[in-house]
């Protein structure tokens, strides 16, 4: 699938309730006063701690009153918010592959060792592998 299609199916399945609309300003409002408070404290940045905490303070005002109105806003973010994750889950699996998998394999390779036993044994009776009888117990709590 590519990335416009993974954000329009992920759109798709977002709840769109009143109470999942309020429940999200009040989210991003609080934090934005957090953030706020936060600057406050600091005594930084008053030109952004006060945007922020208008902000913050409209969105939970919103959400408290009219949170139907804030639908087109909250699909906006969230769609952004679904590209950004699709690109970064992408890039992440790359760097894990690229520096954490690719280099594990090389060293397996170059040392021998084999993690799947591949190869058919025509002599052997069978493929099962035997354990022993204290090592049922790690089954029962694998994780």
């Amino acid at each position: 699938m590519s990335w416009t299609e993974d954000v329009r199916a992920g759109l798709g399945r977002l709840d769109t309730s009143p109470r999942a609309l309020r429940r999200a300003a009040f989210g991003v409002g609080g934090v934005f006063l957090l953030l706020a408070a936060w600057l406050l404290f600091r005594n930084r940045a008053p030109g952004i701690r006060v945007g922020l905490a208008g902000g913050g303070a409209l969105l939970v005002l919103a959400g408290a009153l009219v949170p139907v109105r804030l639908r087109a806003a909250y699909l906006g973010w969230m769609a952004i918010a679904l590209a950004v994750g699709w690109v970064m889950s992408r890039v992440a699996l790359t760097v894990i592959f690229a520096l954490v998998l690719t280099p594990l394999a090389l060293l397996a390779r170059l040392t021998g060792k084999r993690f799947l036993a591949l190869e058919s044994d025509p002599e052997a009776p069978s493929y099962w592998v035997r354990r022993k009888p204290g090592e049922r117990r790690r089954y029962d709590r694998m994780y």
